[in-house]
Order: structure tokens, then C-alpha cells, then sequence
């Protein structure tokens, strides 16, 4: 479209508020493209965070309570 602006018959002044017109439209689509992907590789690094902070988390297993052998819980047997 910019192009056919440059031929264009019309008053100069039409012109460029056309053409202004279209770059501020066309600085608008990119600027929300890179808004947008910035948002995505925002999430994709918190779930990358999060899964690094999930694998590297100590696992603590700790011994159930009642049901093992040798008594396990209640009273302690002297």
C-alpha cells in the first residue's frame, strides 16, 4: 500500500496522513507481535523454572507411621 502511495494523484496532504496513517498502523501490529512474544517467553521460562525447581527439590521420604514391622508409632516399648 505504501508503494502505492509513492503513485498516487491525490493532494500531496492526503498522501501522507495516508501514509502516516499506515506506519503508525503497521509500527502498532509490531509492536503487539513482539508484546506477545515476549509474554510467551515469559511463561515458557517460569515453567522452566519450575520444573528445574521441581527436579532439584529433595525428596524426603519419610517412614509411615503404623503398619511396619517392629512397632512403627503409638507408645515406645521399654
Amino acid at each position: 500500500m505504501l508503494e502505492e502511495l509513492r503513485h498516487s494523484t491525490e493532494p500531496e496532504h492526503l498522501v501522507n496522513e495516508a501514509r502516516r496513517y499506515l506506519r503508525g498502523l503497521k509500527g502498532n501490529l509490531v509492536q503487539m507481535k513482539k508484546q506477545k512474544e515476549a509474554k510467551e517467553h515469559a511463561a515458557k521460562e517460569v515453567q522452566t523454572a519450575a520444573a528445574y525447581h521441581a527436579a532439584s527439590a529433595p525428596i524426603w521420604r519419610n517412614a509411615p507411621a503404623t503398619g511396619m514391622a517392629g512397632g512403627g508409632g503409638g507408645a515406645p516399648m521399654y
